[in-house]
């Protein structure tokens, strides 16, 4: 059970921001149902309980057909449109589609850092799994025991991501195949360069190939403006999915929840 967010000043000295209320990690189906059986689909929980906590979440449609991102409660859910570009679909309308599985934490709103321009060390995937795990051992947390989310506000000098989108009349398994094959396929791939960026995350080792990839807790999904809406974070103007690689420029902001 979760019950502390912490906020971390920089990316190379960490500072503690005062305890929040409750939060929970949840993980809801797992990437090992799905990938056996597409049609797999749980509901996608609210993202506001009734305590005023918000949810950081992510997963893919059922399916395969998206990617689900959610930011301080609201859904960015991306889809692909019939010429295969990425898109998100209005809150209310991402927020009613199922999930193939999805990690969630639940936690009060709270204020970001001052900001400031301080890449540090953090500038890829590995230099982020170390940052958050300074500030999951800053915090006395035991990553093998549980799992931490964190989200980061900043600027990506390149960011490659991929939108899962399962085929209309796709292939079935050859005999012997792993599902998996099959999965790697439906990653379509976007890269974007010098843009401003959001992460959602989780770093979760005992989580580790249920909801995330054998062989790496950590689990990264990314907010992008539309290249046709520069700078906005508004949902309907964005793009998004699970990050595969990226080289930040700056981070502005960073969280961790963690908790006990």
């Amino acid at each position: 059970m979760w019950k502390r967010t912490r906020t971390i000043a920089s990316a190379l000295a960490l500072a503690a921001a005062a305890a929040g209320p409750a939060a929970a990690l949840e993980a809801i189906g797992s990437r090992l149902e799905a990938l056996r059986d597409p049609g797999v689909a749980h509901a996608q929980p609210a993202g506001v309980d009734a305590d005023g906590a918000r949810a950081w979440a992510l997963g893919p449609v059922a399916g395969f057909r998206g990617e689900v991102t959610t930011w301080n409660g609201v859904p960015h859910v991306c889809v692909l449109d019939a010429e295969g570009r990425p898109f998100t679909l209005p809150p209310d309308e991402g927020g009613r589609r199922p999930v193939g599985f999805l990690v969630r934490a639940m936690a009060a709103p709270s204020d970001w850092p001052s900001p400031h321009r301080e890449a540090g060390r953090t500038r890829d995937l590995a230099g982020l799994a170390r940052l958050v795990e300074a500030a999951a051992d800053a915090s006395g947390v035991d990553l093998d025991a549980e799992g931490v989310a964190f989200r980061l506000e900043g600027r990506a000098e390149e960011v490659t991501y991929h939108v899962i989108w399962r085929p209309d009349g796709e292939r079935p398994l050859a005999e012997g195949e792993h599902p998996g094959v099959l999965h790697r396929e439906r990653k379509i791939r976007f890269t974007r360069k010098d843009v401003p960026v959001r992460l959602v995350g989780v770093y979760a080792r005992p989580l580790e190939g249920t909801h995330t990839h054998p062989g790496n807790p950590l689990h990264v999904h990314a907010i992008l403006p539309h290249a046709d809406h520069p700078g906005s974070f508004v949902p309907v103007r964005t793009v998004g999915g699970h990050v595969e690689a990226i080289l930040l420029g700056g981070i502005d902001a960073f969280s961790v929840t963690t908790g006990r």
